[in-house]
């Protein structure tokens, strides 16, 4: 048993030596490092979930939510495809890796995964945050580029409602009315709010300085550019402490629209398309619980 031991001894002799050399050339190194010349960076962590408020859309008139979204860095739009549908670009991902949601809903349209941010108002929502790169695994699938969601309001006070009207005019007269009518009350534990909104665009101008490109289009007032969006809402929260709540609310959008014809080519033979989109519609009822399980 004793040579045993005696032997086991011996042959760890040289690992520990080589420990103790390693950790003194060690020390030896890092007094040589003229430390005062190195180069460090420190500095805040940045935040990678950002907001656009209500007071910001209202201020820079922003109506819908791709139009809210371009005051963020790293956030591109554009209308893309067949449909003529908005696109929304979160540092290069589309709406099929940064996904959309309604206070935390997925937003989709089942048949190819997009869905036209176009058609979601502004006027009924208290914020929109964007999230870029990870985001919460609470969010669900898809979202390798990140999140886009649309936050409602909540009332504050015990009544307090918003009336909202406008139009939109140039030189080829009245292109756009806009409304929407907000109300809410909020009693303590049971709060209420609802809102409708809505936007018809007759036509959109083109630049005084467009040279038409097709016979298909001749400048002026846009050909079939028009579109209508009626979005409404109503949410019923209860509150019966600070940490919980629990909420049912229904979300609808009504719209039609048309899809201007392509004025890229002056090929007569070119297939030139003048859809109309005579029902969009999209709606959801949800249910939304929040239970703090600690003390």
């Amino acid at each position: 048993m004793k040579k045993a031991v005696l032997l086991v001894f011996l042959l760890a002799c040289p690992e520990i030596q080589a420990l103790a050399a390693t950790q003194q050339d060690t020390q030896e190194t890092s007094a040589k490092v003229f430390t005062a010349g190195e180069i460090t960076v420190s500095g805040k962590k940045t935040h990678v979930n950002e907001k656009v408020t209500s007071d910001d859309m209202e201020k820079l008139d922003k109506k819908t939510i791709t139009q809210a979204v371009n005051l963020l860095p790293g956030v591109n739009i554009s209308n893309a495809g067949g449909r003529n549908e908005g696109m929304i670009y979160v540092r290069g991902f589309d709406m099929r890796q940064v996904p959309l949601y309604l206070d935390g809903i997925p937003q989709y349209v089942p048949y190819d995964g997009y869905v036209d941010p176009n058609r979601f108002i502004t006027f009924d929502l208290s914020e929109i945050s964007v999230s870029k790169g990870y985001s919460s695994v609470l969010f669900g699938p898809n979202t390798l580029g990140g999140a886009i969601n649309l936050l409602t309001r909540k009332p504050e006070k015990h009544f307090e409602s918003s009336v909202k009207a406008g139009i939109v005019s140039g030189r080829d007269g009245v292109s756009s009315e806009f409304g929407s009518l907000k109300f809410g009350s909020n009693l303590g534990k049971w709060y209420i709010q609802g809102t409708l909104s809505a936007i018809n665009t007759d036509f959109w101008p083109l630049s005084g300085s467009f040279t038409p490109s097709t016979v298909y289009e001749n400048g002026g007032k846009r050909d079939n550019s028009q579109y209508q969006d009626v979005s409404g809402g109503i949410k019923i929260g209860y509150t019966p402490n600070e940490t919980d709540e629990y909420t049912i609310a229904y979300n609808g959008i009504t719209s039609s629209k048309g899809v201007p014809v392509y004025t890229g080519s002056n090929n007569p033979a070119a297939n030139a398309r003048f859809w109309k989109y005579r029902d969009w519609d999209k709606a959801s009822f949800y249910y939304i619980g929040k239970t703090s399980l600690g003390g």
